[in-house]
Parts: structure tokens; C-alpha cells; sequence
């Protein structure tokens, strides 16, 4: 996966209502094999949401090389998927099928991530 010259900013205002961003033009910019990575390498505080659809990219892109993406990113991204499966957000198999992606080759930030934010998946 290589970078993207496509590049958005959105700022989140003060709420508490869940923010949604149409990904359709990031999407088609990057193109079919093209992954979107939100809160890129962690700058923020709060989890990303990804759709069922970015979650199967996500999960191909670390099939083929996971190091296209940042550690702090993978990081987020494995503990996001526990902290919705564990708030009825994520399905089991949904999150199975990402942490699957890693093979069982997690590098030992990955594995301590997995330790602490995994939960039961039963």
C-alpha cells in the first residue's frame, strides 16, 4: 500500500453525538485496493468506527504487509476492534477475522496490546 495524495482534516467539535465521515471520495482516490486509516497514529482521543467493508480492507492490508501501517495505528486499531466488540459494536467474528490477519506473528507491542485490550470473545 502506498501513501495517497488525498488528505482530509476534519476538526470534531464539542458534542457528544458520534461524528460520521463520508469516506466515498477517499475511497475512489485511492482505489479499489486503497485503505483509509483514521486517526492516524493515534493523535487523537477517541476510537474509529470503521464500516464492515473498511474492516475486510484493513484486514488485507495486514494480511499483506502490516508494516505499511504505522505501529501506533496497528495499536489503535486492535484495541478499538476489542473496546467495540466488548460495547456490542463489533461482531465476534468481525473482530476474530481482523486479529486473524496478524497470523500470530504480532510484534511485542502488538501482543501486549492484544493481552491487555482482548477480552473474552465467547
Amino acid at each position: 500500500m502506498t501513501g495517497s495524495d488525498v488528505y482530509k482534516t476534519y476538526w470534531l467539535h464539542e458534542t457528544l453525538n458520534p461524528t460520521a465521515i463520508d469516506l466515498s471520495d477517499l475511497y475512489e482516490a485511492n482505489g479499489k485496493e486503497g485503505v483509509v486509516l483514521l486517526n492516524h497514529l493515534s493523535f487523537g482521543y477517541y476510537r474509529v468506527l470503521y464500516d464492515n467493508y473498511h474492516y475486510e480492507k484493513l484486514a488485507e492490508a495486514i494480511k499483506r504487509d502490516k508494516e505499511q501501517i504505522p505501529i501506533l495505528t496497528r495499536l489503535s486499531i486492535i484495541c478499538d476492534a476489542y473496546d467495540f466488540y466488548t460495547h456490542g459494536l463489533r461482531k465476534k467474528e468481525e473482530v476474530e477475522s481482523l486479529i486473524n490477519a496478524w497470523n500470530g506473528e504480532f510484534s511485542d507491542e502488538e501482543q501486549l496490546a492484544v493481552n491487555l485490550c482482548a477480552v473474552d470473545l465467547e
